[in-house]
């Protein structure tokens, strides 16, 4: 992601960066072709694709190919049961992310990134319930849920600390490790915040109603 940052890279340089990773290629195929980029035919070479979907599209599927194996779990875990669906929150939070973050003149691919790692600290979460004495639970308390959500923030935090990915993903996984809920708010902090509701909404199908009320009262 570091090395992208260049944009003096030509598109063979970037293709050729691309090509190491058959699991990249395969992401940057799938995103020159989907609806989003507007393909009117699809697209098989690489150097096309990333030029049709540009540098932001390419880190945002270097970041999808990087952390979704993260989300992952072995054999009949709590974790392993719950990995499908927090990727699908994770991939719509970081869409919203994106557009929240925009929105309020950050860097939309900051926004992106925060949003495709919040979840990152749920799958840390569920791994320790894993491994706890007895396993998971057949049920969680109110109290419970409150409680591990919090954890989550700070697994979230100890998570995206050391790997220094941008300067605002640094300062909001320090605030939230510190316990600084005034410096959690901060601008990419209160965009999380909004994509984190987007999202969950639009998971339990709840966002697109919103969404179409919205729509009928301003027609």
């Amino acid at each position: 992601l570091n090395s992208l940052r260049d944009e003096g890279q030509s598109a063979t340089a970037l293709a050729q960066r691309v090509m190491r990773d058959p699991h990249l290629v395969a992401e940057v195929i799938r995103m020159a072709n989907s609806a989003h980029a507007r393909a009117d035919e699809p697209v098989v070479d690489i150097a096309e694709a990333i030029g049709r979907i540009g540098t932001n599209g390419l880190r945002r599927a270097i970041a999808r190919v990087v952390l979704k194996p993260m989300f992952g779990g072995t054999a009949d875990t709590l974790s392993a049961r719950c990995a499908q669906r927090l990727w699908q929150h994770s991939d719509a939070k970081a869409a919203a992310c994106q557009k929240e973050a925009a929105a309020r003149g950050l860097d939309p691919f900051e926004g992106y990134l925060t949003g495709l790692m919040h979840n990152v600290g749920w799958t840390a979460a569920l791994r320790a319930i894993d491994r706890s004495k007895g396993g998971a639970p057949s049920q969680f308390s109110r109290a419970f849920v409150t409680a591990f959500e919090r954890r989550r923030e700070t697994f979230f935090a100890m998570l995206v600390i050391p790997w220094q990915l941008t300067d605002g993903l640094t300062a909001l996984g320090t605030a939230l490790l510190d316990g600084d809920v005034a410096g959690a708010c901060s601008p990419l902090g209160e965009a999380l915040r909004a994509a984190e509701q987007r999202a969950s909404l639009d998971m339990l199908g709840i966002g697109r109603l919103l969404g179409a009320g919205e729509a009928a009262i301003a027609h």
